[in-house]
């Protein structure tokens, strides 16, 4: 799953902040083999199918629901809540074929050419983009967390070119430039980046005002 850092970036309209997310979600399987959706709690641990889940109480208050029925969870409600409603005619497909499966968790191989695999991801990122056209860099409602689909959807139809500039070869360290330079820090020292950075912010202000609350 991935994880995200919060910058203090804001739009207008003061509701949306930028985030960084270093990879692409991965699927939780907390199908423990009893047929029903699993229980997950909101923590950092790196998804996987080859442990089976713990199996002390969960918290009633960090349930979250999972994707189409499945038992398989991104742990971000909003996240499952949006791939049940536009997904699931891809999503289960995927779900119910092990090399698909495998891809889902980040553990697969040859993702790339996988039919399955890809017809989901492109349900996904039509309809619940949690990042902005790949880049890792996300937008997300300051009070919940939750990504705001419509805005990421805006700035990657919009405003990719910028964004993907400012993340350059997408590693774990450009990333964290260019959201230094998103950010104003004083860490962003590189003017060529924190002129993408300037050019992407313009942008989404200019073209998604309303997507983004601006």
């Amino acid at each position: 799953m991935r994880t995200c850092t919060w910058i203090a970036v804001v739009l207008a309209a003061g509701t949306l902040a930028a985030s960084a997310c270093t990879k692409k979600p991965e699927v939780d399987d907390d199908d423990t083999g009893g047929g029903g959706a699993g229980a997950h709690t909101t923590t950092s641990t790196p998804p996987t199918t080859s442990t089976p889940p713990t199996t002390s109480t969960p918290s009633t208050t960090t349930v979250v629901e999972d994707v189409c029925g499945s038992g398989m969870s991104y742990q971000v409600p909003a996240i499952d809540t949006c791939l049940t409603t536009f997904c699931c005619d891809s999503f289960n497909p995927c779900a119910a074929d092990l090399s698909c499966q495998t891809c889902l968790t980040g553990s697969g191989s040859g993702c790339d050419t996988n039919a399955l695999y890809q017809a989901f991801l492109g349900c996904f990122d039509g309809n619940c983009p949690a990042d902005v056209c790949g880049s890792g860099i996300q937008f997300s409602d300051q009070n919940t967390g939750d990504p705001a689909f419509d805005c990421n959807g805006c700035a990657g139809e919009s405003c990719c070119a910028d964004v993907t500039s400012c993340v350059g070869d997408g590693s774990d360290a450009a990333i964290q430039l260019c959201l230094a330079c998103l950010n104003g820090d004083a860490s962003c020292t590189d003017q060529t980046i924190q002129g993408y950075a300037e050019a992407f912010m313009s942008c989404v202000g200019s073209s998604c005002a309303s997507e983004c609350g601006g």
